[in-house]
């Protein structure tokens, strides 16, 4: 199996440790879609990349889409090699990075 992607534990309400699934898979492809089950079902969809500016530079990033049946729908914006730069909460709040952290030699 390839565990490259990133993996997400859905809700549960029993005692059980429920098992992380694969909700965005690497490398990340335009219309690839996951659903996370869990007490909220959640479905990651992946859009299409594009460039994106945030206070901490301007980066092509991958917009994945995050709906469930209970909140308005998000985003999470991903770049290549540095991560989320961009997330859009379901109420409309949009955080973004504002710097990234020096890197060590």
């Amino acid at each position: 199996m390839d565990d490259a992607g990133i993996w997400i534990v859905g809700e549960v309400l029993d005692e059980s440790t429920p098992k992380p699934m694969l909700a965005i898979a690497f490398p990340m492809k335009t219309g690839a879609a996951a659903t996370v089950p869990g007490f909220i079902p959640t479905t990651y969809t992946v859009g299409k990349q594009a460039k994106i500016k945030v206070p901490a530079g301007t980066y092509n990033a991958w917009k994945v889409e995050i709906t469930d049946t209970m909140n308005s729908p998000g985003a999470v914006w991903i770049a290549p090699g540095v991560g989320v730069v961009q997330i859009q909460l379901p109420g409309g709040r949009i955080d973004q990075l504002t710097k990234l952290a020096p890197t060590r030699k």
